[in-house]
């Protein structure tokens, strides 16, 4: 037998879709139908139960944003994302937090 979902499995739930969703989103890819409707029913679960916020999520910067955002090149860009980003499929990304800031 199961047990209902807590507040905290609730929220991880909705990250790892959010994850998900995201990682779709950098690479172009259309988000399936599914992951929209199980973030929705999340969101909802989440509200009854109430809580509203979901655990931020670092934003991940393609190589073509970043390359933009460093006025660098996306060959410079991947060099950097080998260090601290991930690859999925044949995209890099990068966590933006991970970029210089401007000073």
């Amino acid at each position: 037998m199961t047990s209902p979902l807590d507040a905290t499995d609730l929220k991880t739930a909705r990250a790892a879709v959010a994850y998900y969703m995201r990682g779709h989103q950098l690479v172009h890819r259309p988000i399936p139908p599914a992951a929209i409707r199980l973030a929705a029913h999340l969101e909802a679960a989440m509200a009854d139960d109430g809580h509203t916020s979901v655990v931020p999520q670092p934003q991940w910067l393609s190589t073509a944003e970043a390359a933009a955002r460093l006025g660098q090149s996306q060959r410079t860009v991947r060099r950097i994302a080998q260090r601290c980003g991930r690859k999925i499929g044949r995209t890099w990304l990068i966590p933006a937090d991970a970029l210089p800031t401007e000073d």
